[in-house]
C-alpha cells in the first residue's frame, strides 16, 4: 500500500488523529506541534497495557515491549500472525471469527480472551481494537491493546462468593449480632441473635427499636436509659465498647447473661451505625463460680497434704506454694515465685530440671524427675517431683500443679539394696558364666539328652571335633550321628546311662564330611535328661598306626641321614686329596711353562680330571646338604636363560619348554647353585606329572604381597618379591595331596621311585632365603609352583672371584700367614702355595701349635685354617684366635663344614671362607681380599 494512501487526510496532534493533516510526510517527521515516532513508541513502551499495530489486513508489525515482556516473545516470533501462539486453541477459533469480522467489516473489536504469560500462565485480557481509516474509510491500520483484568474477574468472583460466604456465616455463626442505624433502628440480625432473643423471625426485629425490648435493666436491676447504652452511643458517636458482663433479656422477659463487642459501621468514609455482636456467657460465669469453689477446696487440700504443693501458669512460672514448701526451705511467701524455686535445687541437679520442665510444656504431657532441694539447714535431700497439666477445651495446659515428694530414705534403701542386688546378681552371673564358659570353651563334646535319644542342647566343640554346628545336632536323635555298625551299641550304652552312670564307652562318631571320630563318653542323668561328655579318641586310636608309619619314616630318615653323612664324609676326604692334586698340578705346570709341551698336556688333562672330579664331590655335598648356602645378588632373568639347555636335557623331548622372562625384573639375593638345583628338581617333577609329554613354562616377574596376602599366609612377610613360577600342563594334584606336599617323606610316587624330600627341599631352601613358595594346582589340567625370592634393595655383586682371573695376585714376604690344617698333603700344598704366592708362611698341625706360634709371632696377619680338626675344631680355633688377636683376619677352608663355621645353612656375618678343593687363582684371590678388607 503507497505510504501516502495509508494516511492520507489524518494528522496526529494532541493524542488525537484529525483530518487535513498531509499525506505524503512520514509518521516520524517532527514539526512543534506534532510528536516524532520515537516519542510515540516511547509513549506506547511505558503504557501498562500490550499494545501493537496491525496493517489493514491484520498483520500485526509492530508490538510495544509490554507485550514482549508478557509473553515471553520476540519481534520476529511475533510478526505477521505469530500472535495466535499465546492464545488458549480452546478460545482461539472465537477470537479469530470475531477477528476476521472485523477486519472484513471495519467495525472496532472487544473481547475479553487469556493470553499465555511468559511463566505458561494463561490470564485475561480486556482487548479493544480501533481502526485508523482514510477518508475513503478505507481501514489502514489497526491499534490494539490489551488490558490485564486478571485482578478485576478475581474481585468479581470474590464478591459473590464473598456476598454467598456472609450470608452463610451470619446465619452459622454461634455468636448472636444485630446492626443498627444512627437512630437506633434495628437493620439487621442473623439467626442467632432471633433465636437467643426469643424472637419468631428475623422480620420481627428489623425496623424495631430494641434497647427498651432486649436491654431494658442493668445487672444490678436499674433501669437502663437508652441514653446510658454502649450501643446506641456507638450507633450515635461512632464510639466502640467492650462489655464482659451485662444482661440482654428475652421477648418472654428471661435475663440471658452476655458479653458484647459495639463498633461503628462506616461506609465510604461515613458513619451510618453500629454493629453489636454477643455471647451468652451463662457456661462461663457458672464455670467461674465452680472455680472459685475449687480453688478454695484445691488450697484447703493442698495445705493439709504431707507433700510439697505448688502450681504454675502455662508458660511454666511457678506462682503458688503450700505452707510446707517455704518451711521446708525457709523461704518468705513469694519468694519462689517465677524462677526462684530453682534456687533450692542442688546445682548439679539444675540444668537437667529445667530442660525437662521445659520439654514438658512444649509437649503437654505429665513431668517427672526426681532432684535433691536444699532445706532451711542447707542439707539437700531427694525428692520426686510429678505434675500434671489441666487441660482446657482446646486441648492446651490452662494450670499446672505440681507435687514434690521427700524420697531420701527410700532413695538410700534402694541404693543398698541395689548394692545387695548386685552383689548377688554378680555371683550368680560369675557361677553361670563359669559354666557356660565351660561349656563354651571345653574341647570335649557336651550333650543334654532326653529319654527317648533326641539331642536337647549341644556345645560348639560340636563343631571344631566334628563339623557339625550345635544347631544342626539339637533336635536330632543321637544314632544320626553314630557309624551304622556302632548304633546297637550306642543305644544300649544311653539306656544304660538312664537309670545309671556310664562307664567311659567308645563309638564312632560320624563327622560331617562322612568321615568317623573315635569318642570316648562318660554320661550320668538327672531328672530324666541325660548329660554326657565325649572326649575325641581318634588320635590316641590312630596312634599306633601313626607310630608305625613314623617309625618307618624314622628309619628311612636314619637311612637317608646315614648315606648323606658317608657321602659328606666321602666328599670331604675327596677334597682334601683333591686339593693336593690340583694345587701340585698348578705347581708343577708353573714350573714345566717353559718345557716339554707332552707333559704339559699331560699335566693339563690331569688337572681337568681333577676339577671334574671336585665338581661330583660339589654334587656330593649338595646331596648331603651339608654345603652352606652362599647367597649373592643374583639376576633371576640370566640364570633362567643360562637353564634352558640343561632343562631341555633334562626333559626330553615330549616336553616343550617355554620361558617368560619380566622386562625390569628385580635383582635378588639368593645362592645360584642351590636355586639352580632347586628349579631343575621342581622341571623333573614336572616331566613326571607329564607321561604323555606336555608343556612347561618357567616365568619370572616382579610380585607385592600386600598386607592382606600375609596376614592369611602364616609365615610370609609383605614386601617386595621375585617371582620364579614353575607351571606344567600335566595332571594336577589333588587337594589332600596338596596340604601333603611340603611334608618330609611325604610322596605320591611308587616305593622306591621318591624320597619325598623334593618339595620340601624345596620349601626348606626357599625359606632359608627369607621367601615364600606356594602351590597353584587343579587336576587334569596342570600345576604352577610359585617360588617368592625378596628383592635385593642396593647395590649387591656377584663374587665370582676365580672368573677372569689372568694374573696371580701376589703377596708380599713382610706378610706372615699361619697354615693350619690336620692333613699333612693338604697343609704342605696350602704352604708351597702361598710360598709361591710370596708370603712368608708358618705352618701348624692343629689348634694348639697354632695358639703357641700366635703368641710367639705377633707379626702374623692372616690365620687360614681348616674347618673339620680333631681336638678343636676351626671355629672353636678362631674363637681361642680372636680372644689373644681381637684383629687377626681368618680364613676358613673346609670340604664340608658340620656348621661349625655355617647356621642355618648360611656364613655367620663377617666368616670368610673358600671351599675345597681351590685353585691356585682362587686362593691367591680370596687371600689378597682377607687381608686387605676393613
Amino acid at each position: 500500500m503507497p505510504q501516502d494512501d495509508r494516511r492520507a487526510g489524518f494528522d496526529f496532534a494532541d493524542g488525537y488523529w484529525r483530518q487535513g493533516a498531509p499525506t505524503d510526510m512520514p509518521l516520524g517527521t517532527s514539526t512543534s506541534s506534532r510528536p516524532s515516532e520515537a516519542e510515540l513508541r516511547l509513549l506506547a513502551d511505558n503504557l501498562p497495557s500490550l499494545c501493537w499495530i496491525a496493517d489493514g489486513d491484520g498483520s500485526i508489525g509492530w508490538y510495544n515491549r509490554n507485550w514482549h515482556d508478557y509473553c515471553g516473545s520476540t519481534p520476529e516470533a511475533m510478526s505477521g500472525w505469530g500472535w495466535q501462539s499465546v492464545h488458549d486453541p480452546e478460545v482461539l477459533p472465537d477470537v479469530m471469527a470475531r477477528w476476521t469480522a472485523c477486519i472484513a467489516t471495519g467495525e472496532a473489536f472487544e473481547m475479553t480472551f487469556p493470553l499465555k504469560g511468559a511463566d505458561g500462565i494463561f490470564r485475561p485480557f480486556l482487548t479493544r481494537v480501533t481502526p485508523l481509516k482514510n477518508l475513503s474509510g478505507q481501514v489502514l491500520r489497526w491499534f490494539g491493546m490489551n488490558t490485564n483484568v486478571s485482578a478485576q474477574k478475581a474481585t468479581e468472583a470474590a464478591l459473590a462468593k464473598s456476598e454467598s460466604y456472609l450470608r452463610l456465616l451470619l446465619n452459622s455463626s454461634a455468636e448472636g449480632f444485630y446492626a443498627v442505624d444512627r437512630d437506633g433502628v434495628t437493620t439487621l440480625c442473623n439467626a442467632t441473635f432471633v433465636d437467643m432473643m426469643g424472637f419468631a423471625t428475623a422480620d420481627d426485629a428489623i425496623g424495631r427499636k430494641l434497647h427498651n425490648v432486649i436491654h431494658h435493666t442493668k445487672p444490678d436491676g436499674a433501669h437502663y436509659d437508652v441514653d446510658d447504652c454502649p450501643i446506641y452511643r456507638c450507633a450515635a458517636a461512632g464510639t466502640s465498647a467492650h462489655v464482659t458482663d451485662e444482661m440482654f433479656y428475652r421477648l418472654d422477659g428471661t435475663p440471658v447473661p452476655v458479653e458484647y463487642w459495639a463498633k461503628p459501621i462506616i461506609v465510604d468514609g461515613e458513619h451510618r451505625g453500629a454493629i453489636c455482636t454477643f455471647i451468652d456467657i451463662t457456661e462461663r460465669l457458672l464455670a467461674r463460680a465452680r472455680l472459685i469453689a475449687s480453688e478454695a477446696e484445691f488450697r484447703t487440700f493442698a495445705q493439709a497434704m504431707p507433700n510439697q504443693v505448688w502450681a504454675s501458669r502455662p508458660d511454666g512460672l511457678l506462682d503458688w506454694f503450700n505452707e510446707r514448701v517455704y518451711r521446708y526451705g525457709g523461704y518468705a511467701a513469694g519468694e519462689l515465685d517465677g524462677t526462684g524455686w530453682a534456687e533450692m535445687v542442688h546445682p548439679d541437679d539444675a540444668p537437667s530440671s529445667i530442660e525437662l520442665w521445659g520439654a514438658a510444656l512444649t509437649s503437654g504431657e505429665n513431668y517427672e524427675n526426681e532432684f535433691r532441694l536444699r532445706r532451711a539447714d542447707g542439707e539437700y535431700r531427694w525428692h520426686l517431683a510429678r505434675a500434671v497439666p489441666i487441660m482446657a477445651d482446646d486441648g492446651k495446659p490452662t494450670r499446672w500443679i505440681g507435687t514434690n515428694t521427700d524420697i531420701e530414705d527410700q532413695k538410700s534403701a534402694r541404693a543398698a539394696l541395689a548394692s545387695l542386688n548386685a552383689t548377688l546378681e554378680l555371683k550368680v552371673a560369675q557361677q553361670a558364666a563359669e559354666r557356660d564358659r565351660l561349656w563354651q570353651t571345653s574341647q570335649d563334646l557336651l550333650v543334654v539328652v532326653e529319654a527317648n535319644g533326641t539331642f536337647r542342647a549341644a556345645n560348639p566343640a560340636w563343631l571344631t571335633v566334628l563339623g557339625w554346628d550345635p544347631d544342626e545336632v539339637v533336635g536330632r536323635n543321637h544314632l544320626d550321628f553314630v557309624y551304622p555298625e556302632d548304633r546297637p551299641a550306642s543305644d544300649a550304652a544311653l539306656d544304660y546311662a538312664a537309670k545309671a552312670p556310664l562307664a567311659p564307652y567308645e563309638t564312632r562318631c560320624l563327622h560331617k564330611d562322612g568321615t568317623f571320630r573315635w569318642i570316648s563318653w562318660i554320661a550320668s542323668s538327672d531328672d530324666g535328661l541325660v548329660y554326657a561328655t565325649g572326649r575325641n579318641t581318634t588320635a590316641e586310636r590312630l596312634a599306633a598306626d601313626e607310630l608305625a608309619v613314623a617309625q618307618e619314616a624314622l628309619r628311612q630318615s636314619q637311612k637317608m641321614e646315614a648315606v648323606g653323612q658317608l657321602t659328606g664324609g666321602i666328599a670331604h676326604d675327596f677334597n682334601n686329596m683333591l686339593a693336593v692334586v690340583i694345587g701340585s698340578l698348578e705347581l708343577l705346570g708353573r714350573r714345566l711353562s717353559d718345557g716339554d709341551a707332552r707333559a704339559q698336556r699331560y699335566i693339563d688333562a690331569a688337572t681337568d680330571a681333577s676339577k671334574r672330579a671336585a665338581l661330583l664331590t660339589q654334587r656330593l655335598l649338595a646331596f648331603s646338604r651339608q654345603q652352606p648356602l652362599q647367597p649373592e645378588a643374583l639376576d633371576a632373568n640370566k640364570m633362567v636363560s643360562g637353564m634352558s639347555d640343561l632343562l631341555r636335557h633334562s626333559l626330553g623331548a615330549d616336553v616343550q619348554l617355554e620361558t617368560v622372562l619380566a622386562g625390569g625384573l628385580w635383582r635378588t639375593h639368593a645362592d645360584p647353585n642351590q636355586l639352580e638345583n632347586i628349579i631343575l628338581n621342581l622341571a623333573v617333577n614336572a616331566r613326571d606329572a607329564m607321561p604323555d609329554g606336555g608343556h612347561l613354562t618357567i616365568e619370572t616377574q616382579n610380585a607385592h604381597l600386600d598386607e592382606r596376602y600375609a596376614a592369611t599366609n602364616l609365615g610370609v612377610s609383605a614386601g617386595h618379591y621375585v617371582l620364579i613360577a614353575v607351571t606344567d600342563t600335566g595332571t594336577g594334584m589333588p587337594a589332600e595331596v596338596v596340604e601333603k606336599a611340603f611334608d618330609p617323606f611325604f610322596t605320591t610316587k611308587p616305593v622306591g621311585k621318591g624320597t619325598g624330600l623334593g618339595l620340601s627341599q624345596v620349601y626348606g631352601f626357599i625359606k632359608q632365603s627369607g621367601g615364600h613358595v606356594k602351590i597353584y594346582t587343579e587336576q587334569g589340567h596342570g600345576t604352577t609352583i610359585k617360588l617368592y625370592l625378596p628383592r635385593l634393595r642396593g647395590g649387591g655383586m656377584i663374587d665370582q672371584p676365580d672368573a677372569g682371573i689372568t694374573e696371580l695376585v701376589r703377596g708380599d714376604d713382610r706378610e706372615v700367614i699361619l697354615v693350619v690344617e690336620d692333613e699333612p698333603g693338604v697343609r704342605q700344598f696350602s704352604v708351597d702355595a702361598l710360598t709361591e704366592l710370596g708370603y712368608h708362611v708358618l705352618e701348624a698341625d692343629g689348634a694348639a701349635k697354632a695358639l703357641r706360634l700366635l703368641q710367639e709371632h705377633p707379626e702374623i696377619s692372616l690365620m687360614f685354617t681348616d674347618v673339620v680338626m680333631p681336638e678343636m675344631n676351626g671355629a672353636k680355633l678362631a674363637e681361642a684366635a680372636r680372644a689373644l688377636r681381637p684383629n687377626l683376619k681368618i680364613l676358613f677352608t673346609t670340604g664340608y663344614t658340620r656348621n661349625a663355621v655355617v647356621h642355618n645353612g648360611k656364613l655367620d656375618e663377617g666368616v670368610d671362607l673358600i671351599g675345597k678343593p681351590f685353585s691356585l687363582e682362587a686362593l691367591a684371590f680370596k687371600i689378597r681380599a682377607v687381608l686387605e678388607s676393613a
